[in-house]
């Protein structure tokens, strides 16, 4: 696997043990940097990648609650709608 990491990361020493707590940290960093500008690409790459249990832990916590957000926005959306029409209507 070192060998194999090694040609696809271009690194002729990558894969060696001291190299993962720097890959580590520099996901955590990045997740740290953009948490509040998340973008799908960013989640994914984040529930991909972060090894921090606690970390990784929000990113998946923040992510469910979003997803929730925008599916009752949706939900909710057209009944606000008609309910507002229907007030108009009343008048």
């Amino acid at each position: 696997m070192g060998g194999q990491a090694c040609v696809f990361y271009g690194a002729a020493e990558f894969g060696r043990d001291k190299d993962w707590p720097m890959l580590r940290r520099s996901v955590d960093v990045h997740y740290l940097a953009h948490r509040e500008q998340p973008t799908p690409e960013r989640v994914d790459f984040w529930l991909t990648e972060l090894r921090t249990p606690v970390l990784l832990i929000e990113a998946a916590l923040e992510d469910e609650e979003r997803r929730e957000r925008e599916a009752d926005r949706r939900y909710w959306a057209p009944l606000r709608e008609e309910l507002e029409r229907l007030r108009h209507e009343g008048r």
